[in-house]
């Protein structure tokens, strides 16, 4: 099994993360949690973690100084960062540190876990597709393109199929060659391309295409096209 420490100094959000996903389904166990930088560096040194997830702004010592100093310190464990900012200098700082991902909060657990899955190898999962999984997912495509405006979950769509979440979930790697929450933003950021050019305003196309908070869509379309929704709808309107 995987050893995981999460850090965050809000036990919501530590409590939240060890109950959002099955960890042991993907090969995990959560070993410890830490409300700051110098406790999660004690618990490093005395659980190895394979992965720690963490948060930048804690009190004291930080995300990055956490980081650094494990880095420093030998540790080649996986860090995923989960921020409530979208900041160039932790981005870079981040890349410096060769942090496998950068994601904003509010996490979804497909996000989450399609992340993971990247990272590390998840027992038992086979290497060969079957000719049903492969019809299977020329459903999930289709879904996808006509349900984008949903809250659509792979776990969801798993259970309905009667598959492990972890394996449906590399069977849509190997056949679009994406996870499939990349895949499910890049239809929902070409749809929202395609209503700004429209005119529609952007929190009536966050709507649209499927996200509850404005904020959090214009952050995600940004990481996606390099500008902000009213950029892209002006810049659109002038060509």
């Amino acid at each position: 099994m995987y050893k995981v420490l999460i850090v965050d100094d809000e036990e919501r959000i530590r409590k939240g993360l060890e109950m959002i996903i099955d960890w042991k389904a993907y090969g995990f166990t959560v070993c410890a949690s830490a409300e700051n930088g110098r406790i999660a560096i004690a618990k490093a040194k005395e659980i190895m973690p394979d992965l720690i997830i963490v948060d930048l702004l804690m009190p004291g010592i930080n995300g990055i100084q956490m980081m650094q100093q494990l880095r420093n310190e030998g540790f080649q464990c996986q860090f995923i960062i989960l921020s409530g900012v979208a900041d160039f200098q932790y981005a870079k700082e981040a890349i410096d540190l060769k942090v496998a991902t950068y994601l904003l909060k509010p996490i979804s657990e497909e996000e989450l876990t399609q992340k993971i899955v990247q990272l590390f190898p998840i027992p038992g999962v086979e290497n060969v597709l079957d000719p049903t999984a492969l019809d299977v997912m020329k459903e999930i495509l289709k879904f996808i393109d006509l349900n984008y405006a949903r809250s659509i979950k792979l776990n969801a769509i798993a259970e309905t199929y009667h598959y492990s979440t972890p394996y449906l979930g590399r069977v849509f790697k190997k056949v679009t060659g994406e996870t499939f929450h990349g895949y499910l933003e890049k239809v929902r950021m070409e749809r929202a391309k395609e209503f700004l050019i429209r005119g529609h305003k952007v929190y009536v196309v966050a709507k649209m295409v499927g996200y509850s908070h404005v904020d959090y869509f214009a952050d995600k379309f940004k990481a996606y096209t390099g500008v902000s929704p009213n950029d892209y709808k002006k810049y659109s309107n002038q060509k």
